[in-house]
C-alpha cells in the first residue's frame, strides 16, 4: 500500500508532462535533432504560435537574415546574433552530424550529397539548420 500511494504523485506528474513528451518525440524524429536539441528548442521557444512562420523564428534564433519586406518588394536584412546562442550552436553541431552521416551513406540523403559535391562543406552545413525552421 505504501508503494502505490507513493506512485500517485509520478503518475500524476508523468500525466501533466504528457504533451511535453510528444513535442520532445515530434522534434527528436527531426534527423539532426536528439534530446538535447529538442529539450533546448522545447525550452527557448515555448508558444510557436508566436512566431508568423518558421522564417521568422529562424531569424529570431538569428539562423536566416530578418524580412523588411514592402508592397512586394523583398527587403532582406542582416543576420543577427541576439537570439539565442546555445540553441543556435545546438541546431548547426545537429547539422554537421547530419553531414557527416550523408558523407557516408550518400542514399539516405541524396540532396545533400549533390550539394556537398558542389559546395564547401561549411556552406552546406547552413542549409540543414536553416531547414530546421520547419521545426515549429
Amino acid at each position: 500500500m505504501a508503494t502505490a500511494a507513493a506512485a500517485a504523485p509520478l503518475a500524476r506528474a508523468r500525466e501533466k508532462c504528457a504533451p511535453q513528451r510528444l513535442t520532445l518525440k515530434r522534434l527528436r524524429s527531426i534527423p539532426g535533432i536528439g534530446l538535447v536539441g529538442a529539450t533546448a528548442i522545447a525550452a527557448t521557444i515555448t508558444d510557436p504560435k508566436a512566431f508568423r512562420s518558421g522564417r521568422d523564428m529562424a531569424a529570431w534564433i538569428g539562423l536566416v537574415p530578418r524580412e523588411d519586406s514592402t508592397g512586394g518588394k523583398q527587403k532582406l536584412g542582416q543576420i543577427s546574433k541576439r537570439g539565442d546562442r546555445y540553441l543556435r550552436r545546438i541546431l548547426v553541431v545537429g547539422a554537421c552530424a547530419v553531414l557527416r552521416y550523408a558523407r557516408h551513406k550518400p542514399e539516405k540523403y541524396p540532396w545533400l550529397t549533390r550539394l556537398l559535391a558542389r559546395k564547401p562543406f561549411k556552406v552546406v552545413l547552413i542549409g540543414p539548420v536553416r531547414i530546421h525552421r520547419n521545426v515549429f
